[in-house]
């Protein structure tokens, strides 16, 4: 879920605990960290209630960047794709069905692409 343009507290919680020095992140005594989760690649799948523009133009994405920018880079980790589901409240069965889909398809073709580069 997109609270406010970003992960809710509970999630970003997760992120402070878990993703933390020696297991995502390695802290110099001086400068960057550096990242210790290289060659991983990551789904990103967002519901927002907002509509696609405001995430999109009036926002410019924020919901997408605390992730690409904060937590993929400085981990290492790529971002293989993100799916957004806009306008959640009274989503229709059609729009939750197709967005099923997508993600379906979204997790096969990352699955494959792990399955070839481990061959």
């Amino acid at each position: 879920p997109v609270w406010w343009f970003g992960p809710p507290a509970i999630l970003k919680g997760w992120v402070d605990q878990v993703l933390v020095h020696g297991v995502a992140i390695e802290q110099q005594p001086a400068g960057s960290p550096q990242p210790l989760l290289r060659g991983r690649r990551a789904l990103l799948i967002q519901t927002l209630n907002a509509p696609r523009v405001a995430d999109s133009l009036l926002m410019r994405g924020m919901a997408t960047q605390f992730w690409k920018r904060a937590v993929f880079i400085s981990t290492g980790i790529e971002l293989a794709e993100r799916i957004a589901l806009h306008e959640v409240e009274g989503i229709e069965p059609r729009d939750v069905e197709a967005a099923e889909g997508k993600i379906r398809e979204a997790v096969r073709r990352l699955a494959s692409s792990v399955q070839s580069s481990v061959e």
